[in-house]
């Protein structure tokens, strides 16, 4: 992560209109091993150490990854398509 730019996300999960279920699967993903940790961590599965979000242009996938990322207090990084190639 040297040299890249770390971005600070001023929206929430409320600004957000409609998307219930990514906002659900988010919650999910990333919520629910920051407070239920002990209790996953118990538990017989593998915990997720990262999330891909991919569709077409426009349907707010940077929104609810910047949204995630501030509500969970986790970090993001944006890389669009071209970028890596």
């Amino acid at each position: 992560r040297r040299g890249v730019k770390q971005a600070v996300s001023h929206v929430s999960f409320s600004d957000i209109g409609g998307l219930e279920k990514p906002k659900e699967i988010l919650k999910q993903m990333l919520g629910w091993p920051t407070q239920y940790g002990k209790l996953l961590k118990n538990a017989p599965i593998k915990l997720p150490s990262g999330v891909l979000i991919y569709g077409p242009p426009g349907t707010g996938k940077t929104m609810l990854a910047t949204a995630a990322a501030k509500e969970f207090k986790v970090n993001y990084l944006s890389v669009s398509g071209p970028e890596l190639l």
